[in-house]
């Protein structure tokens, strides 16, 4: 398996055009997809809000609307902050009935 590329890599491309946001996220849910039965570090992986999220950037990079300086790199976010649609489980099942 290939390592990754860094963070300051993929921005970089992905603000010059050499590597789309959709291409960056499809990357890195191919690399979750497979090491992720061995981690067991997600409890959640929005795939359809990554790809909604990267063809935003890539929307915008094409028609030259500024956008983040991060904007197109995937991101992971810890179970212990809200996220619209997603059940908050704060590392507990016993959260797993709440509502998103």
């Amino acid at each position: 398996m290939t390592e990754p590329d860094s963070v300051a890599s993929t921005v970089a491309r992905v603000h010059d055009g050499s590597l789309s946001a959709k291409e960056a996220v499809a990357k890195t849910l191919d690399r979750i997809d497979k090491i992720e039965p061995a981690l067991c570090a997600f409890t959640d992986i929005t795939r359809a809000r990554a790809v909604k999220e990267a063809s935003t950037v890539d929307k915008a990079r094409a028609a030259g609307t500024p956008f983040g300086r991060l904007a197109g790199m995937p991101y992971a976010v810890k179970s212990l902050f809200d996220v619209e649609g997603v059940t908050t489980l704060a590392g507990s099942r016993i959260n797993a009935g709440n509502p998103p």
